[in-house]
């Protein structure tokens, strides 16, 4: 890694959470830790032929804006944006949005950002947390990964994570120890809870040969599964032990929702609440096509009375069938694109899909069949905003921005299209 130190003047947030600046040499510099008018000391991490990247290590000058990091040796692993005061990151991510519209020429109506929170109470919020390992002199620990850079904090949980999380994390970490089980056999463990009172946990391994684990009590299902170790992610290959429940059960607008501990399921759900009856406002009665549909918590949540639910992975498609035993719904297992049939003029379209947005075919074909109207959520405003644009049969008549992830970049916008 780089040691030098460059004095910065920050410019601007950009898309993803980093500050802009520029070197004394003109070459353009992306931050991390860093506010908009700030004169800061960056350490190098990267230096590439036109830009570099950094992290900041000493404020000069601090904006007005800037607070005290809640967790100041770990926030860049979870929350970069823990260093600005509440207002300033809701205003940050509307400029961030307006900014995004601008760049794909899309002319948005007025709009707000959402909370269910305020300041005191932008922490805690999240149900479901990935931890990776770290092993040293003093044993196993928990660690997150130091965003931009390939290092590791130890930490003894996180902020944004549910109470019940961290706790039961530690059980699990001092569970190992006492199994002698080391950082370099282990990949990460996931812990998801509800608020019914479901803490189901998943550890990955890269060992198939795994102690037996006397699993606490506090967990409702615990698993423990071999991952492939060539591959980073935590993909279960092989279950190696099983305890309990991988089901959890949330109540979204008085509706009980289940999905599976490795299943897609928001993090936020009072925030995501709101989401929810906005979309059931406009919806109504009217039929509609919930692509990228996970496992039904949108057509569940607004009560649709008739859904024809989109969606790839089996986990998801498994609890999407009970989820909607009692509704008039149809659920098909396929990728978006692959299910285009299902794209028609008769029915509102209401998508979700991963931050890389629509695929191409997808927006081609709403192009192509004109459907009544489409509902877009979306956890990338810029991959958003290149769909809209590309749909120039609609026009935007409502949009919201939801900040589901406070404390960090990441943004959250609804947005109602119309044919013109």
């Amino acid at each position: 890694m780089l040691k030098k130190l460059e004095k910065v003047r920050i410019n601007k947030l950009i898309q993803g959470g980093q500050a802009l600046g520029v070197l004394q040499s003109g070459k353009k510099i992306f931050v991390w830790g860093g506010l908009p008018t700030e004169l800061v000391e960056v350490r190098l991490t990267r230096s590439k032929n036109s830009y570099a990247e950094g992290i900041v290590q000493n404020v000069l000058e601090p904006s007005s804006h800037r607070i005290e990091a809640k967790e100041p040796e770990s926030y860049l692993s979870t929350s970069p944006w823990q260093i600005m005061d509440y207002n300033y990151e809701t205003f940050s991510k509307k400029a961030l949005v307006i900014d995004a519209a601008v760049q794909h020429n899309i002319t948005l109506p007025e709009f707000e950002v959402a909370n269910h929170i305020d300041e005191s109470s932008s922490y805690g919020y999240r149900n479901k947390m990935e931890y990776s390992f770290y092993g040293d002199e003093q044993g196993l620990h928990l660690a997150l990964f130091k965003r931009g850079t390939h290092y590791k904090n130890i930490v003894s949980g996180s902020a944004l994570a549910d109470d019940r999380i961290d706790i039961v994390a530690t059980a699990t970490v001092e569970l190992l120890k006492a199994q002698n089980v080391r950082a370099s056999d282990l990949k990460s463990l996931i812990i998801r809870t509800s608020s019914s009172g479901d803490v189901v946990g998943c550890l990955f391994a890269k060992i198939k040969d795994f102690p037996e684990l006397v699993v606490p009590d506090m967990f409702t299902g615990f698993f423990v599964y071999y991952s492939n170790p060539q591959s980073p992610a935590s993909l279960p290959t092989e279950k190696l032990q099983s305890f309990g429940k991988e089901v959890l059960t949330e109540t979204i607008n008085d509706k009980n929702i289940s999905y599976g501990v490795l299943g897609f399921f928001q993090v936020n759900l009072p925030v995501f609440e709101l989401a929810i009856a906005r979309i059931a406002h406009y919806v109504g009665d009217q039929p509609i096509i919930d692509m990228y549909g996970g496992v039904g918590t949108i057509s569940v949540g607004i009560g649709a009375k008739d859904t024809v639910i989109v969606e790839s992975e089996p986990v998801n498609i498994k609890y999407a069938k009970v989820n909607t035993s009692k509704m008039q719904a149809k659920i098909i297992q396929a990728q978006g694109e692959k299910a285009l049939e299902c794209v028609t003029k008769d029915k509102i379209l209401i998508v979700d899909p991963p931050r890389a947005g629509l695929h191409k075919n997808v927006t081609l074909a709403i192009s192509e069949v004109k459907p009544k109207a489409v509902v877009y959520l979306s956890c990338n405003p810029v991959t958003m905003m290149r769909d809209i644009g590309l749909l120039g049969a609609y026009s935007v008549v409502d949009f919201v921005v939801y900040n589901f992830f406070p404390r960090t970049p990441h943004i959250e916008c609804l947005a109602v299209l119309e044919l013109k």
